[in-house]
């Protein structure tokens, strides 16, 4: 199922499948990121609750471990794209297209979960200064 998540007037594209939510970091979701992450908190959130709705069962993914996913890939991309600029590799080109992909799921069906798993307990100290809205 595929279907946009509106985050404080950013539209942002999500894909739904049973086990797994594949979201695209373009314009939107970098616009969005850089206001501030709670919109990426939100929108991990609300991906989350429609995965739920759409399955009728909840995706085991820990929400912070989304949260940490979609901003490392968000930013991953980014200086891909600023290396991209200064030197036209065909490495930075395939990293870059790799990090705009946001694929998350649960640990059975998402290869490198154990990883974002594992930085999740960063989101709490991440988040210390960015205000609630």
């Amino acid at each position: 199922m595929t279907t946009q998540i509106h985050i404080n007037g950013y539209r942002i594209k999500v894909h739904l499948k049973p086990y797994s939510v594949h979201l695209v970091s373009n314009y939107d979701l970098m616009d969005a990121m850089g206001e501030s992450w709670r919109n990426i908190e939100m929108l991990c959130r609300k991906a989350l609750d429609l995965h739920r709705q759409q399955f009728k069962t909840s995706l085991k993914l820990p929400l912070n471990s989304f949260i940490i996913e979609v901003l490392g890939h968000a930013y991953a991309y980014k200086i891909l794209l600023q290396l991209r600029k200064r030197f036209d590799w065909p490495v930075f080109r395939k990293f870059s297209f790799n990090a705009c992909n946001i694929d998350c799921g649960d640990r059975a069906h998402d290869s490198n979960r154990w990883f974002w798993d594992m930085l999740g307990f960063l989101k709490p100290v991440m988040f210390l200064r960015v205000p609630e809205h």
